[in-house]
């Protein structure tokens, strides 16, 4: 085996780990369509005054929106295009939370903590995106 070719197979089992498993996918967008509900609680609960849920009920409500979208149409050919769209966004909006959560926040405080919950939630977001991608694109080739 040439060294491009152990590359080319760790890069993609690298890229497996990382993706939904395509049996999980159905129940994973099924449950994922409740965070929206979750999203518009966490919401409500900022709105009240507390001083958590803003944030997280934004992300909540993506991954909600993400997985209502990709339900039942994820097998459909074509609609990797739809998801890149979505990731495009996603993706470095994410890795920009990463970075803030590393870089500003020192101690545990209720901004930490909604840091935290709303990358995690935007973490499923991007990790459920790329899955359709990879999936939808074997199917529509």
């Amino acid at each position: 085996m040439s060294w491009y070719d152990t590359v080319k197979v760790g890069r993609t089992v690298m890229i497996e780990r990382f993706l939904i498993k395509p049996v999980d996918m159905e129940r994973t967008m099924w449950y994922g369509g409740l965070c929206l509900f979750l999203g518009f609680g966490l919401i409500g609960i900022a709105f009240l005054g507390a001083p958590i849920g803003g944030l997280s009920g934004v992300m909540a409500m993506m991954y909600g929106a993400c997985s209502g979208t990709f339900y039942k149409s994820y097998r459909t050919p074509g609609m990797w295009l739809v998801a890149l769209g979505f990731a495009v966004i996603v993706i470095p909006f994410y890795v920009f939370l990463v970075w803030l959560g590393a870089a500003v926040e020192r101690g545990l405080s209720w901004w930490a903590i909604e840091l935290l919950v709303g990358t995690s939630l935007l973490g499923l977001t991007a990790k459920l995106l790329v899955s359709v991608v990879v999936y939808n694109r074997r199917i529509s080739r």
